[in-house]
């Protein structure tokens, strides 16, 4: 079951109007979410979305989401932060002056909204027309048209749709800037692109290692299905899923006379 809001503030009416999708969180019958609040505040013309959910079963305690949607005042105030100190793992500048592979933003998709996870930020950010080392170079990138279409096609690629929470356009020292808002990766969920999950490794992407999908599953709580359960004995197995269990160990080994010894080293041989 997914919980979407699709509001969106239109900064030049001050008014609220419906638009793409802003963000979406998955609930599951295992850890049901209670959306408590829903506040909706204009802050100076900025648009800022909070909420409090609470999951069932766990600690009680609510937990705060915030996604700020940035006026183009803002965002070049941001922009200006994000080069002189924010964190480099959440952040990524390319100079993309023509066009850039669309297989590779769904990447960095992933990788950064991941990362933001990890060390608890609310957003990441993609930037095109900025350099690796922070020269403003200006963008051409869909600029004869399609720049918010991009939201609707990243869908087809992401687990759980998670898309992007804004894309904008804003002009900087002359250079046209296009800026990536990117969500975190859900609570106990790696976000993927193609089926697969990426993280930072300094100036590109590479494969989520097992620690950071670790960190992220561990999320949810306890796996159990890693657990070890001390007091269990054979008698608490079904034979017939021991047996059926015994065949597709067998049939995975490419040394079937092999599987047998180790089996019949197996207690319940």
């Amino acid at each position: 079951m997914i919980f979407c809001i699709f509001l969106c503030l239109d900064y030049k009416s001050d008014r609220i109007s419906f638009r793409k999708l802003m963000f979406s969180y998955r609930i599951s019958h295992r850890k049901l979410l209670q959306v408590i609040k829903l506040v909706i505040e204009n802050d100076c013309g900025s648009h800022r979305i909070s909420y409090s959910k609470r999951a069932a079963g766990n600690t009680g305690r609510a937990e705060r989401i915030e996604y700020m949607i940035y006026t183009d005042v803002q965002l070049k105030e941001k922009i200006t932060c994000l080069i002189n100190e924010f964190e480099s793992e959440v952040v990524e500048f390319k100079e993309a002056k023509t066009n850039y592979s669309f297989n590779e933003i769904g990447k960095y998709f992933s990788a950064l909204s991941n990362e933001a996870n990890i060390r608890g930020f609310q957003e990441a950010w993609l930037v095109f027309g900025i350099s690796n080392d922070k020269k403003f170079t200006g963008t051409e990138f869909r600029k004869q048209g399609g720049l918010q279409n991009l939201k609707k096609e990243l869908v087809n690629g992401t687990n759980e749709r998670l898309t992007f929470l804004e894309i904008y356009e804003v002009y900087m020292h002359k250079c046209r800037i296009i800026a990536f808002q990117i969500p975190p990766a859900i609570r106990g969920i790696p976000t993927t692109w193609q089926g697969a999950a990426y993280a930072r490794e300094h100036e590109s992407v590479c494969p989520l290692p097992m620690n950071k999908v670790d960190l992220i599953r561990s999320q949810i709580g306890m796996d159990w299905s890693k657990e070890i359960v001390k007091e269990a004995s054979l008698d608490d197995l079904d034979p017939t899923a021991v047996q059926k269990a015994r065949e597709l160990f067998s049939k995975r080994q490419s040394d079937r006379r092999k599987a047998q010894e180790i089996l019949s080293q197996l207690c319940f041989c």
